[in-house]
């Protein structure tokens, strides 16, 4: 009897085991099952906006304000829960057919609209009203080979990527982020714990955050990690979104879903922020607890791609061409199921840990850039809103962009 209770127990114990092993594939199992019921609705949605619209404008009137022409009148339905644009087209002569007069000051209101948007957009530049820095956790270079990401690729296509892209050592995800928002290497700004606890402290040196505050411009920041709102959280920063979850603490937090929507309420926010930092955390997150370039990645890194594609979209429908800026970077890379592990003093892999992505949309890198350190992110930010770090902060990274004819617009004073 002793031995088929032993045996009984030794059969749970590897039942739970393989339950608690495939716990993290049921979770992304059931978010992505979630995220295809989302996507569902919105097609519907959207399918019923354009023929409930198409049915409203076959009877629409002809407007004078037209006169004689024939030519198509085309009339853009937005879908705010996708954000695309579903585009028809209905004849003139349709307007000749059925006139309604009481369409006519809205027919003329939406033609004025449209010639407004037309007069903004033909200005040589716009000052520059935002900055958004996206850093993806765990996003080294090499990832991005093995991981479809059309959204990042057309950032680099429309926009600038640095050739080479480094980070700093140790390749952990706090000393990584204080040097990409403080413009210093670990020896100088000595935030170098990485986990929650009693050593792990706030930033003890000027980060972009301050220097902005300063200039009287705002600042938000959505993170994906416990640990980074703590070390953040200094007072320079207007708000620091962070989603907690009972017993799940801030995996709730690291849904790409999460960080695309609070980064959309940031840009609609009345007065909107000057700089947003967003954070994403699962790819970090899914190679620690899956490996590095492994399909279950790849997908996490397709997500957050989608993501950045929504936020980017957002800011091009609401903001003025030229008016913004994009960086996508990271903090570190990864292989195997961690980074930053050393042997002898070396990296273990140090190509896939060391190199990460660096791109840039709405500036040019300046000529002759072929190397961009983490630690340039800061000193870049502040160029692009034309402010001067002071001498005492002995900042060591430098400004690798080059806008001679933009300039920041400051916030007016209350």
């Amino acid at each position: 009897m002793a031995i088929e209770r032993c045996h009984s127990h030794q059969a749970t114990a590897r039942q739970r085991s393989r339950l608690r092993r495939r716990l993290p594939t049921l979770m992304v199992g059931g978010l992505g099952f979630l995220r295809l019921l989302r996507h569902i609705w919105c097609q519907l949605r959207a399918w019923l906006t354009m023929h409930i619209g198409s049915v409203m404008l076959s009877r629409a009137p002809h407007s004078e304000f037209f006169g004689d022409e024939r030519a198509r009148f085309q009339t853009s339905i937005v879908t705010h829960q996708r954000k695309r644009r579903l585009t028809f087209g209905l004849s003139h002569q349709r307007f000749l057919e059925e006139p309604l007069s009481s369409f006519v000051g809205k027919t003329k209101a939406l033609s004025a609209i449209f010639i407004c948007v037309l007069s903004f957009t033909s200005t040589a530049f716009a000052e520059i009203k935002t900055v958004v820095l996206i850093s993806v956790d765990g996003l080294g270079e090499h990832l991005l080979a093995v991981s479809r990401t059309p959204e990042i690729d057309r950032l680099s296509r429309e926009g600038m990527k640095a050739p080479k892209a480094v980070t700093i050592r140790p390749t952990q995800t706090i000393p990584g982020h204080i040097s990409m928002l403080s413009g210093l290497d670990p020896a100088r700004h000595q935030n170098t714990e990485n986990e929650l606890g009693d050593t792990l402290r706030h930033a003890k040196v000027p980060l972009i955050f301050d220097l902005l505050k300063i200039h009287g411009f705002s600042s938000i920041a959505v993170v994906g990690k416990e640990k980074l709102q703590f070390v953040l959280d200094k007072g320079s920063i207007a708000e620091i979104r962070l989603r907690t979850w009972p017993v799940l603490g801030d995996l709730a937090s690291r849904s790409p879903n999460y960080i695309e929507r609070e980064a959309i309420k940031a840009i609609h926010s009345t007065p909107r922020p000057s700089f947003i930092f967003l954070h994403f955390a699962l790819p970090d997150t899914i190679g620690h607890w899956f490996q590095w370039e492994t399909p279950i990645q790849a997908l996490s890194v397709r997500w957050v791609d989608h993501a950045i594609g929504a936020i980017f979209n957002e800011l091009q429908k609401t903001l003025e061409p030229e008016s913004f800026v994009v960086i996508v970077t990271a903090d570190h890379g990864g292989h195997a199921g961690s980074h930053g592990q050393t042997t002898n003093g070396k990296l273990e892999d140090e190509q896939k840990d060391l190199y990460i992505p660096w791109i840039i949309y709405g500036a040019k890198l300046k000529p002759g850039i072929s190397l961009v350190h983490i630690e340039d992110t800061a000193p870049t930010i502040a160029a692009l809103f034309g402010l001067k770090v002071p001498e005492s902060w002995e900042w060591q990274g430098h400004s690798v962009v080059d806008v001679p004819n933009q300039k920041a617009t400051r916030p007016r004073a209350n």
